[in-house]
């Protein structure tokens, strides 16, 4: 059986092994994406963050490490995907207490559900291409995976420029409708504790 995990934490992507992911972090270092389960302020435990000399007011005041990540498993050649959908303790971080605000968290979360969206729009092409008939679409489906990764990484981005890190309230207020909309779109394809720890 053979392993490969595609992942994305903020602005990379990285093809990682089965090993490298499970010996890099503990499972108590991660969160798995759940339906009831929001982000607090203790989660995020990385010492490092971007209070430098080069500090402005318009830098981020929080850093939320989340992903998407897809193990491929192959046996007598057959493929199976496992999607996971995790938030990174110790990659994410708080400037400091005077920024732990509500409003502030809730933009964090929504960096978090906005990857529960594509990890459930993976979980739905993976289901798309296993079931066509089209044998092209079971070979284009490792494209199409990484291709909605790199979207993820845009919409992360423009999520972060149009609400400026969660500033400007109706910005905000649009993409959280936004989210939860997509996400009841898509709630079939939700992750669950049993696609967590695969």
């Amino acid at each position: 059986m053979t392993f490969q995990t595609i992942t994305l934490l903020p602005l990379l992507i990285l093809i990682w092994s089965h090993a490298f992911a499970q010996n890099n972090y503990p499972k108590d270092s991660l969160i798995c994406w759940q339906e009831n389960t929001r982000l607090k302020w203790v989660d995020f435990q990385s010492p490092e963050n971007l209070a430098d000399k080069n500090y402005s007011s318009d830098a981020a005041d929080a850093s939320t490490a989340s992903g998407v990540i897809v193990r491929k498993t192959s046996k007598d050649g057959v493929f199976e995907y496992k999607v996971s959908v995790l938030f990174y303790k110790s990659e994410s971080w708080v400037r400091d207490s005077s920024t732990m605000t509500p409003i502030l968290l809730i933009h964090e979360q929504a960096h978090f559900d906005l990857s529960e969206l594509f990890g459930r729009k993976i979980r739905l092409t993976i289901a798309q291409a296993c079931n066509s008939k089209k044998e092209s679409a079971k070979l284009q489906l490792d494209d199409s995976i990484k291709n909605l990764i790199v979207e993820l990484d845009k919409y992360q981005s423009n999520y972060d420029k149009d609400t400026d890190n969660g500033r400007v309230t109706l910005e905000q207020s649009k993409w959280l409708i936004y989210i939860k909309t997509e996400l009841t779109k898509l709630s079939s394809y939700k992750s669950t504790a049993n696609s967590c720890w695969q």
